[in-house]
């Protein structure tokens, strides 16, 4: 299956399902009410939108896997990861979805955040040596603190921009395609495909997104990505 396919069936699935999505959000009162101070968007707006990001991006990797070929090879080579990565990414949308309804705790989150992480980490996921311009530093020991705390903050770091619409789906968006690109590069050709099936799941929801906002993605989303 082709990049551009990848793509395309993960932005019809968020297209397609967003407006559902938002339709469910709003019946069961799941909703951002302006406040006047912080929140100034001029309506009620739905909530929720990060589900149906993660539904069209684990559908096209179900997808992927289905149809054969070079990526469901590669997928298929690395099950651990794969499933690790998916079971943290709908936690983390779980609780996501959590705090946009009952407003969880920092701490809670925090909690939540760190056994979404241990899960890619019990995966496979490493951040074993950093380079930079010629410069080598092989962390050791340090190596699995250094990657939870750099998903962690990864995971944080997005959810605080997502305070104006379509901003977060938009850095969400072109973080997935360099993703993409640099796993194409370097042939890490699973992660080139979840990288481009989240970047079409997130472009389908944009069309609801950009301004005005007709539904947000919430906690369930911005942590998501």
């Amino acid at each position: 299956m082709s990049s551009i396919t990848l793509f395309a069936l993960a932005f019809a699935l968020g297209a397609t399902m967003t407006p559902v999505v938002r339709r469910l959000a709003a019946r069961v009162g799941l909703v951002d009410n302006p406040d006047g101070h912080r929140k100034l968007h001029p309506q009620v707006t739905p909530l929720g939108g990060g589900v149906a990001v993660l539904l069209a991006t684990s559908l096209t990797i179900a997808g992927v896997f289905w149809w054969g070929g070079v990526e469901s090879s590669a997928i298929a080579r690395q099950p651990n990861f794969t499933l690790g990565l998916l079971a943290a990414a709908w936690l983390i949308c779980l609780v996501g979805l959590l705090d946009d309804a009952l407003s969880l705790r920092g701490r809670q989150k925090l909690a939540a955040q760190f056994v979404a992480v241990l899960l890619i980490v019990l995966g496979g996921l490493r951040i074993e040596h950093v380079e930079l311009f010629g410069w080598h530093l092989n962390l050791g020991l340090l190596a699995i603190p250094v990657t939870v705390a750099w998903l962690l903050g990864a995971i944080n770091a997005l959810n605080l921009i997502d305070g104006i619409d379509g901003l977060a789906g938009t850095v969400g968006v072109i973080l997935s395609v360099t993703v993409a690109g640099l796993s194409m590069l370097t042939g890490h050709v699973a992660d080139a495909a979840v990288a481009w099936a989240l970047a079409g799941g997130i472009t389908g929801f944009l069309i609801f997104n950009l301004p005005p906002a007709r539904i947000y993605m919430g906690d369930a989303g911005s942590m998501t990505i």
